[in-house]
């Protein structure tokens, strides 16, 4: 009966501290936040199959620890003209790495740069930013 009661109580001990764990952990998509008004979608241009997208995103880190992750611009509007994908990678158009970082609060204006494959309409649907996503680097896509 000790025994049963023993592994009893360790059960909930694990669950509980797990439960912990996953309520305080913030990863950079929760921690990341897009300043919308100071946002935009800046410009486009097709290179032979390449089109890059050029949007400006101003990002808040709302935590207080660094946050390292990568941005994804949702640009499905333009999926099968414009682009053959709907979703992109970002990369800092300052440095070409496809990792951003923010310490913590830090509030920073980035130049980001999608590139995608040309499906062979040189028109963008709408000059609207794109719908952001936030992510981990190490995050299943």
């Amino acid at each position: 009966m000790k025994k049963n009661l023993f592994a009893l109580c360790m059960l909930l001990l694990v669950c509980t501290l797990a439960l912990l764990c996953s309520c305080c952990a913030e990863d950079a998509e929760s921690s990341v936040e897009v300043i919308k008004d100071s946002s935009y979608f800046s410009d486009y241009s097709v290179e032979g199959e390449s089109v890059a997208i050029k949007c400006i995103v101003t990002l808040k880190n709302k935590s207080d620890t660094a946050a390292v992750f990568e941005i994804y611009g949702d640009f499905s509007a333009d999926k099968g003209t414009l682009l053959t994908d709907g979703v992109l990678k970002g990369a800092d158009a300052v440095s070409g790495d496809g990792s951003f970082t923010l310490r913590p609060n830090e509030e920073k204006t980035f130049t980001v740069i999608f590139s995608g494959t040309f499906a062979g309409t040189d028109q963008k649907k709408d000059r609207l930013l794109p719908e952001i996503t936030v992510k981990s680097p190490n995050e299943n896509r």
